[in-house]
C-alpha cells in the first residue's frame, strides 16, 4: 500500500485486503469489469501483485497463493509494532502462520489464526 493509503487509516483499522486465487489475471479482469476496480500490477519473485483500488478508495491486492497458503481474502490490520502484536496474539492463544516479515521500503507484516478461524494479518507501516 502507498504512504497515502496508510496515513488515512488508524491503528487497528483494516489497512488492506489481499485476495488469493489460482488465476489472478482472470479475477482482476472480473473485478475491474463488474465493480469498476482499478489495478496497478507489480512484479514479485513468485508472480505478480495486482494492487487494486475500489471506487471509494479502499484497496488491497490480488495474487496467486504462496506454497501452503489457502485461497482466501485476508484482511491486514494496522499495528504500531508488528513484533509486539505478534507476541500479544501468541499470548492470547493465536496460531502464528507466518512470522514477522519485512517488505523492503514499505513495512512489516505477520499472519495468524485464532480459534480455528480464517487467516488474519497485521501490518506495520515502514
Amino acid at each position: 500500500m502507498t504512504e497515502t493509503q496508510s496515513t488515512t487509516r488508524g491503528v487497528h483499522d483494516i489497512q488492506h485486503i489481499e485476495i488469493t486465487t489460482e488465476d489472478p489475471g482472470r479475477l482482476k479482469s472480473f473485478l475491474a469489469d463488474v465493480f469498476g476496480w482499478t489495478f496497478e500490477t507489480h512484479p514479485m519473485p513468485n508472480g505478480e501483485y495486482h494492487m487494486f483500488r475500489t471506487p471509494d478508495g479502499n484497496g488491497g491486492g490480488v495474487l496467486a497463493p504462496m506454497p501452503g497458503q489457502p485461497i482466501a481474502a485476508t484482511p491486514y490490520i494496522n499495528v504500531e509494532d508488528a513484533q509486539a502484536t505478534l507476541e500479544a496474539c501468541k499470548e492470547a492463544g493465536a496460531e502464528i502462520l507466518m512470522p514477522v516479515t519485512e517488505v523492503p521500503g514499505q513495512g512489516r507484516f505477520f499472519w495468524f489464526r485464532y480459534g480455528g478461524g480464517p487467516p488474519l494479518a497485521c501490518w506495520q507501516q515502514g
